[in-house]
């Protein structure tokens, strides 16, 4: 009938009626990890009714500019080769996250009667590195006086998560509270991270090096804090 959801399916490929992302790690959010994959389901609204994939089945199929085929959806059929590229791309975010022995897994829920199937992706985040040192190499020690005075609000502690996101985040916070305070041509690209990593305790020894746009010697202070 008009309203059959796979009328618009090619013979032999299957509708991707749903995505399901699984993590066994309450820290990691399903939709950020969804966020990350290279296909989409058919638009849902309310959840349920798949408006717009309706509106274009809906359409003649002999039209190509079918005024419902324009203001509806086409269906979104199941690619492998999308599905692998999805998985390297949540493991990569998940590197990012510090789950660096993450593993995903891909199975599909099949109903071959009606062409349509469900994709599911299931991420086994396994032990995540954590921070065990995080020291600051600071060249020019007017700058480091500046810089060690705003560590309170320091967004990376010992003992958490090996993010990358915050790790970013935390360049960032440097270069802004240098510029408030005069240090006007300062940006994050004079902060860089050196991260030593131990395979066997899952620690990352953390790095933090700054250098200055103008730098009245080349001598190096080392500070743990």
């Amino acid at each position: 009938g008009s309203c059959n959801s796979t009328r618009f399916v090619p013979e032999g490929k299957y509708l991707l009626n749903r995505i399901a992302v699984k993590a066994d790690n309450k820290n990691l959010k399903r939709e950020e990890l969804k966020n990350h994959l290279r296909q989409k389901e058919n638009l849902r609204i309310l959840g349920v009714l798949k408006f717009h994939l309706w509106m274009y089945n809906l359409s003649s199929g002999s039209k190509t500019n079918d005024w419902l085929k324009r203001i509806g959806e086409a269906p979104v059929l199941y690619d492998e080769f999308q599905t692998q590229k999805s998985k390297e791309e949540l493991i990569k975010y998940l590197k990012n996250k510090g789950y660096y022995d993450a593993t995903v897994n891909d199975s599909l829920l099949i109903d071959p009667n009606k062409r349509k199937l469900n994709l599911i992706f299931d991420i086994r985040a396994n032990q995540p590195y954590r921070i065990r040192n995080y020291v600051y190499v600071i060249k020019d020690s007017k700058l480091q006086n500046v810089i060690l005075k705003d560590t309170v609000n320091q967004l990376l502690k010992r003992n958490d998560v090996f993010d990358l996101d915050v790790l970013n985040a935390d360049r960032l916070r440097i270069s802004r509270f240098l510029k408030d305070r005069g240090y006007y041509k300062f940006t994050e690209d004079f902060v860089s991270f050196k991260a030593d990593t131990n395979l066997y305790n899952h620690r990352v020894d953390l790095t933090l090096k700054v250098d200055g746009p103008i730098l009245p010697d080349d001598e190096k202070k080392v500070v743990e804090h």
